[in-house]
């Protein structure tokens, strides 16, 4: 394997255990919904790539119903990811707006 195909899976890599890291915390509510709200307007460069639907699969109470409720009213399919959202600031006050807090 050459050096670059190296540095390419050691980046992926980095990528995915930054997303999983994430998708923790926010379920175990280390990261609130604000937080998630934060994270969509201004994304590390790890989190670009990801979906905003997987995002907000990962808030307690959310599942694949809201989600694509949330994501309808957005007007986004839940695979757009976050750096290619068009209307991330949509998402946002719609995640913000939301009714109810999670259980």
């Amino acid at each position: 394997m050459s050096a670059q195909a190296l540095a390419a899976l050691t980046r992926a890599n980095e990528i995915r255990i930054t997303r999983a890291a994430l998708k923790r915390r926010v379920a175990a509510r280390e990261v609130s919904r604000e937080g998630v709200g934060q994270i969509l307007l201004d994304p590390p460069s790890e989190i670009r790539g990801m979906k905003v639907g997987e995002l907000i699969m990962a808030l307690p109470g959310f599942g694949p119903t809201k989600r694509q409720a949330l994501l309808r009213r957005a007007g986004i399919k839940p695979t757009t990811t976050i750096g290619d959202c068009p209307n991330i600031e949509w998402v946002h006050r719609c995640l913000m707006e939301w009714p109810g807090r999670p259980k």
